[in-house]
């Protein structure tokens, strides 16, 4: 048979043509649904370019450079929303094309849980399972509640076929932390064969070509220098002496002790510390750090609870040591805003390290990873006391997607926080108006006025710094060569752990509050105080009121005219008033339910608002009180003595009566006339 030239010819194209078909093939994922244009992917389109707006991002590879410092032979992915709920693993080979050699889904875990709560939402379980869960508080006794594991409450609750298919979200479910399916995407990393800066520049380019991702980004890595200059420490190191409680003034000046009259914390809430580990044996820290839940990306100590090497005098990986010892403690050397909490050590490469003891590798995506794995154990908090970027995407889709409570310091760089902001600060995370953010400024108090520290970042706008704690000349745990010390630290580092602290003491009242009422109701309990800083001049900011704050919660309230009245102790089994409580009512509140809180005048306590309550010993009422209701303190039989405000009318019948105990009424009469119903304090016979 005689072969021509143009059927060689033909035979060559036709070749080349399948040739090339096949490759492509190769290089498209394997599941194509998502590529279908239906309702659905438009819809799903407008989320995306929603995403982009809210976080008001550009895409990397025209805003990364060369002589930015990343990783020469790693990428990282963000996918659509399409592709994010396709179902499809992503293997090297759905990335041929840029010479992938391992793929990583960070976020397949995550994904199996976001994908049970989606299926719940659209079976109607989940409305189902929340409403056993509230059921089950409503009815449990308080004791029992605190001894609850989720084996028991699944047993008690969930054992039927009917939720077997949604047992990974039940933990969930409990604590009020569930996702926003709608925003969900997954995170991938992808190394490469070729070790080079600039292909991995090219590879972005060529990655954000693809329909099935969302955003492509460089794993930067964080400078050596920043990593040591976290913050300036004042590191004299103090034996315990008996004066130690006596140094934190910080205490009384925030409400702290008034809000111990609510509550001192609860183990089943759960606060993350990223930074560079937990000295758990400090015998103020012992029993409060889980082990199992803890976790460590640190390419030099692997073990998020570090023991201190023998003979090191120079070892200063104490920054997570002393943030722990502002959130909780035993109250032994120093007390915490908790003094019962379940910490939880997430230890990151970065922190205040010796320079030889630093991984050259202390990666962004280091800390997504840490983000992720508290998303995934049902963390409640995360206290981010370190540096961070804006220009990260995996950091940042991490930090948007958590459901808890992220709290950020705002860093040490004298600096006002404009938009775009310095890049290595965490208030930069402000910029994307994330509502489970919140950052914290660094303020102290002098001579009866407060000012802002400094070094501590700050914006004019109040924009990226919502909220000021105090953060100088704070007492904390600290681990020098297996010693039992303390140091005084400064920064935002350490005004950053009372936002989280009272954050965890809010949840220990009420564990179904949102993200969202956390944050808000923090900042709108706040006082307002005014600072001075070097190019805003004087500019009024909200400061840290932790009385206010957990009171907000633990009360609830009704309106009333010019003001509102306390109706009764937030109805949640799990939360009673500690054993001998000082309860100090405050003198207003902004409600965390309604729509536009704003702080309002207590001007009366409600009938049976406090009837049968064992756990009170003293009342302060505040001097905005008009009225206290019938039966108010009734029964109160451990109720030793009552402060009495200048400003109440009228106190109904059977406001005190029968408290056997209660033998000192303190009235603090201004020109008012009160008016006491005769039978008032019925039964309270031994007042002196």
């Amino acid at each position: 048979m005689k072969i021509t030239k143009n059927k060689i010819r033909k035979t060559i194209i036709l070749s080349l043509v399948i040739i090339f078909m096949l490759m492509t093939v190769a290089a498209t994922p394997t599941n194509h649904h998502y590529y279908v244009a239906t309702n659905e992917q438009v819809a799903a389109k407008q989320i995306d370019s929603n995403i982009v707006t809210a976080t008001q991002q550009p895409r990397h590879s025209r805003t990364t450079t060369l002589e930015d410092n990343f990783i020469d032979n790693v990428v990282g992915i963000i996918l659509t929303y399409d592709a994010t709920f396709s179902g499809h693993i992503y293997t090297v080979r759905d990335f041929r094309e840029i010479g992938a050699v391992y793929v990583e889904d960070l976020t397949a875990r995550t994904i199996e849980i976001v994908q049970a709560q989606k299926a719940a939402e659209q079976s109607g379980a989940l409305k189902v399972m929340q409403e056993q869960v509230y059921n089950y508080r409503t009815q449990v006794t308080a004791d029992s509640f605190m001894r609850l594991e989720y084996k028991s409450l699944n047993e008690q609750l969930f054992s039927n076929q009917q939720f077997s298919t949604y047992y990974d979200i039940i933990p969930f479910v409990e604590r009020n932390l569930l996702f926003d399916t709608q925003q969900f995407r997954r995170s991938i990393l992808i190394t490469l064969a070729q070790n080079c800066k600039r292909n991995v520049l090219e590879v972005v380019q060529i990655l954000e070509q693809r329909k099935d991702v969302f955003e492509a980004f460089v794993d930067y890595i964080i400078p050596t220098r920043e990593r040591i200059m976290l913050d300036t420490v004042n590191s004299t190191i103090i034996e315990p002496t008996a004066d130690f409680l006596d140094e934190g003034w910080h205490i009384e000046a925030i409400g702290i002790d008034k809000a111990w009259g609510f509550t001192t914390g609860s183990r089943n809430v759960r606060v993350g510390i990223i930074d560079d580990g937990i000295f758990a044996n400090h015998p103020d820290l012992q029993g409060l750090v889980c082990p199992v839940l803890s976790k460590s990306v640190c390419t030099v100590y692997s073990d998020p609870l570090w023991t201190i090497r023998q003979g090191t005098t120079y070892f200063r990986q104490d920054h997570g040591t002393g943030v722990a010892g502002i959130i909780a403690t035993n109250g032994i050397g120093v007390v915490g805003v908790n003094r019962n909490i379940t910490l939880v050590a997430l230890r990151s490469n970065f922190g205040r390290m010796i320079l030889d003891e630093v991984s050259p590798y202390a990666r962004y995506s280091g800390n997504e990873r840490l983000v992720i794995h508290a998303t995934e154990n049902a963390v409640d908090i995360i206290n981010f006391s370190q540096l961070a970027t804006n220009n990260h995407p995996g950091f940042v889709n991490a930090v948007r997607q958590f459901p808890g409570l992220f709290v950020a310091g705002a860093g040490n760089g004298y600096l006002e926080n404009k938009i775009p902001i310095d890049n290595f600060y965490a208030n930069a995370l402000s910029n994307n108006n994330f509502p489970n953010l919140i950052t914290v400024g660094n303020v102290f108090l002098f001579d009866g006025n407060w000012y802002k520290f400094g070094e501590s970042n700050y914006c004019s706008r109040n924009s990226t710094v919502q909220i000021w704690a105090p953060g100088y000349r704070i007492l904390s745990t600290t681990a020098r060569e297996g010693s039992y010390l303390y140091q005084f630290e400064r920064g935002t580092s350490f005004a950053t752990p009372f936002i989280s602290g009272v954050a965890a003491l809010m949840l220990s009242v009420n564990p179904s509050l949102s993200a969202v009422q956390l944050r808000n109701t923090i900042i709108n309990n706040a006082d307002t105080i005014t600072i001075d800083t070097p190019s805003a001049g004087r500019m009024q900011v909200q400061r840290l009121n932790a009385h206010r704050a957990v009171a907000a919660v633990a009360l609830e309230t009704l309106p009333l005219s010019g003001g509102i009245v306390i109706g009764r102790l937030t109805p949640v089994p799990s939360f009673t008033l500690p054993q001998n409580s000082n309860l100090v009512i405050p003198d207003r509140i902004a409600p965390f339910w309604q729509s536009q809180p704003i702080q309002q005048d207590v001007v009366a306590i409600g009938s049976n608002a406090f009837i049968n309550n064992t756990q009170i010993a003293r009342v302060t009422l505040p001097e905005t009180l008009r009225t206290i209701g019938m039966s108010a303190f009734a029964n109160n039989v451990n109720l030793t003595s009552v402060i009495l405000p200048s400003s109440l009318e009228r106190i109904e019948a059977n406001a005190f009566a029968n408290n056997p105990n209660l033998r000192t009424i303190d009235i603090n009469r201004a020109n008012s006339v009160m008016q006491i119903m005769s039978n008032s304090f019925a039964g309270s016979n031994n007042i002196q």
